[in-house]
């Protein structure tokens, strides 16, 4: 599996890394400003949040992930603790869990990739995933893109399989894996319903209906990110309750279920053994 590295990424990130044997961050994809890369979604008892990391606006155009800097002049790191605070400290899991982010902010280091890959080895580990890891930018590959070069670290790391988001069926052409003696295979996923609070807890048609929009742009490793791609969720249900809010950041999820996080976002998986 290669995906690049994302701001505590979504529950169907983690279904994928806990399914597959190699789990590479493609730290050497190109930085996107208001992605994924940077940012992503929680929920309050106001409604939906965004943690957004401040980037360092020197980043030019074309910079690697692993490359862009973060500008901690705009106090980014503090705004985000008292978001999650103010969100979840009075979730059955918060002492679990913000502690572990609070180290996490807490690093001494500028580069955004110390934050978006930390965010992901942290929450795996919360969660129980012990997938081996390992950066794009330590295969000697050569300079390719796309297809070429996802079949040249393939090569690299010995493996025979790629594993991708659903959104990899519009970006890659199995017959070229096929050409290069390997399989090429597609997450099929449906967000699972957990309780939020005042959410309605009979509210899984909203999941449902929303797997058609689910942000399948979190892991197409070529792919622009657009957050907006994930379409703005429903967050008034009957009689004035919140109805269930899906694709926020695992966080959300870890928060609120703790230990049982693993077993609920894998039940979200509609692949076919």
């Amino acid at each position: 599996m290669l995906l690049q590295p994302f701001y505590f990424p979504w529950a169907g990130m983690f279904d994928m890394m806990s399914r597959c044997d190699l789990f590479v961050f493609y730290d050497d994809a190109q930085f996107v400003r208001g992605s994924w890369q940077s940012r992503n979604r929680i929920l309050s008892p106001q409604g939906v949040k965004w943690l957004s990391v401040a980037i360092d606006r020197s980043g030019h155009v074309g910079t690697a992930i692993r490359d862009m800097r973060v500008n901690d002049r705009e106090g980014w790191r503090t705004k985000h603790l008292n978001q999650l605070r103010e969100a979840y400290r009075k979730t059955p899991h918060f002492d679990l869990v913000y502690p572990e982010v609070e180290t996490l902010l807490a690093q001494d280091s500028d580069r955004l990739v110390d934050f978006s890959t930390g965010s992901v080895l942290l929450c795996a580990r919360l969660l129980g995933i012990a997938t081996p890891v390992a950066c794009a930018s330590t295969f000697d590959v050569g300079p390719c893109r796309g297809e070429e070069k996802v079949i040249a670290l393939m090569r690299a790391a010995g493996a025979d399989c790629y594993y991708d988001g659903a959104s990899g069926v519009e970006l890659y052409a199995p017959e070229r894996f096929a050409a290069a003696g390997l399989a090429l295979r597609f997450h099929a996923y449906e967000h699972p319903v957990y309780e939020q609070g005042d959410s309605l807890r009979e509210h899984a048609a909203l999941a449902k209906a929303g797997t058609a929009a689910a942000p399948d742009i979190q892991d197409a490793p070529d792919a622009p990110d657009t957050p907006d791609a994930q379409g703005a969720p429903d967050t008034t249900g009957a009689g004035g309750a919140r109805p269930f809010t899906p694709y926020l950041s695992v966080l959300d999820l870890l928060f609120r279920t703790g230990p049982q996080a693993l077993d609920i976002l894998r039940s979200g998986n509609r692949e076919v053994a």
